[in-house]
């Protein structure tokens, strides 16, 4: 099959034309790619630093809340005037205010400062007799023993 001078030269000029828009496609196609992948990248690392420091601030504020009740004077002398658990049969629900006053104050701290910062569910302290305060009016089971939790250990 022959071609015609016309014919070579429109497939020429064809060629001549979408040769370098193919060229171009695939060039600017590639710069995309490679720019939003550094876009998606760089992205992805401030969210996860933004992530991190809003930790870091949690976990910060949280053992400063932690050392302002261990120096409170009356949680030292908690240990044999918290309710323990450790002898019940079935779940109890004892309110605060029948473990005693020091316990109930202790209670009532701890409490208020629930009740002010909505980052926490449960503030809660544990003795190594076995005692234990909640916060919230919650209910334990039965033999309930804080000195086997791992919060109560890593303490």
């Amino acid at each position: 099959m022959k071609l015609s001078l016309r014919k070579k030269i429109i497939i020429s000029m064809t060629s001549l034309t979408l040769i370098p828009l193919v060229l171009i496609c695939i060039f600017l196609g590639i710069n995309i790619y490679k720019t939003n992948l550094k876009s998606f990248t760089d992205s992805g690392i401030r969210e996860m630093t933004q992530i991190e420091t809003a930790f870091n601030f949690f976990f910060t504020d949280l053992k400063e809340n932690i050392d302002y009740f261990v120096s409170d004077p009356l949680v030292k002398e908690l240990k044999g005037n918290m309710t323990s658990y450790l002898n019940t049969k079935s779940s109890i629900n004892i309110p605060p205010e029948s473990a005693g006053e020091k316990a109930f104050k202790i209670w009532d701290k701890m409490k208020r400062f629930l009740d002010t910062h909505n980052a926490y569910v449960e503030v809660f302290a544990g003795s190594s007799d076995g005692g234990v305060l909640l916060a919230t009016n919650g209910e334990l089971p039965a033999g309930y023993d804080p000195r086997i939790r791992p919060w109560y250990k890593d303490a």
